[in-house]
């Protein structure tokens, strides 16, 4: 259980100016090299105090998730916070809000940064409601539990060799867009979610079908859906029971199974059809989906 950050907010006039920390941040791990489109996650560790001061802010909204204990003051949307928590408060700036950390102690987080974009995507799709008129509003070190699952879930999903990564950041991205809105900006989404036309569904399913060897992007399966992304992935799922990642995952396995009983294709040819990385990987998911080994299951067949 996160534990409930004890702290003061007041209005200031500037942060007083100080010499920017030194000590160069450290970069634990990244995304960045994984090539995601519309996020990307980092975690980060500044083992001294200092000032980080980015004057014009961010050009992504930015997600921060606190690890172990903290002592920090922040000045963001023109509030100065200060606080002592422990691991899991988070904290929320809007791109290009300006932000000042003052770290009175070790500093070690996660950070999400969600391409402003896609946000604004979001709103004018599902809200009905001009980005430039709605601007979602900072928010102090506070405690968002959806913030802090969802930076472990990515930080998983990062860390994964599963080829189809992209469809699963894509629907992160997307989920992420919808609660920054709804929590930062105040607006609500409106109606109640139905299931994909069937010709749509079919024309998904046709195209995964055709596709299983190569990338299957949201963007594609949301065209062919005649839909938003985020509302392709709540209608295909109520119409299948399955997110798309788990359809495209479900389908390769099963057109892998027909590869190996037809025991003409090595079975790393048989992961490059199907879409894996290498055989390594598809041994992985094959015996995590099917309960043996590809080898095992040609044995058997």
């Amino acid at each position: 259980m996160a534990t409930e950050p004890k702290s003061e907010v007041r209005q200031e006039g500037p942060h007083p100016k100080t010499a920017l920390d030194a000590t160069p941040e450290s970069v634990l791990f990244s995304t960045a090299p994984l090539g995601w489109r519309q996020l990307n996650v980092q975690r980060r560790i500044r083992p001294l105090g200092g000032v980080t001061d980015i004057p014009e802010g961010m050009r992504e909204h930015v997600v921060l998730v606190w690890h172990g204990a903290t002592h920090v003051r922040s000045q963001v949307g023109g509030m100065r916070h200060e606080v002592n928590a422990g691991t899991g408060p988070t904290q929320f700036i809007p791109a290009r809000n300006p932000v000042c950390w003052e770290r009175r102690s070790a500093f070690h987080f996660t950070k999400i940064s969600l391409v402003s974009e896609c946000v604004d995507a979001i709103m004018l799709e599902l809200f009905d409601r001009d980005p430039a008129r709605n601007p979602l509003e900072p928010r102090p070190i506070h405690d968002d539990p959806f913030l802090r699952a969802r930076a472990g879930r990515l930080m998983s999903h990062a860390l994964s060799d599963d080829p189809v990564n992209q469809l699963v950041v894509d629907a992160g991205a997307q989920q992420l867009g919808v609660h920054l809105i709804a929590t930062y900006g105040g607006l609500s989404l409106r109606g109640r979610e139905r299931r994909l036309v069937p010709g749509h569904l079919h024309s998904v399913i046709d195209y995964v079908e055709e596709n299983l060897g190569r990338e299957i992007t949201l963007e594609t399966l949301a065209a062919l859906a005649c839909a938003s992304k985020y509302h392709f992935l709540r209608r295909f799922k109520l119409s299948t029971g399955m997110t798309p990642h788990q359809f495209v995952i479900q389908r390769r396995i099963r057109r892998a199974k027909e590869l190996i009983r037809s025991d003409r294709l090595a079975l790393a040819e048989i992961a490059h059809l199907t879409g894996f990385s290498d055989q390594a990987h598809f041994s992985r998911v094959f015996k995590q989906t099917v309960g043996v080994t590809p080898s095992t299951f040609r044995r058997c067949t």
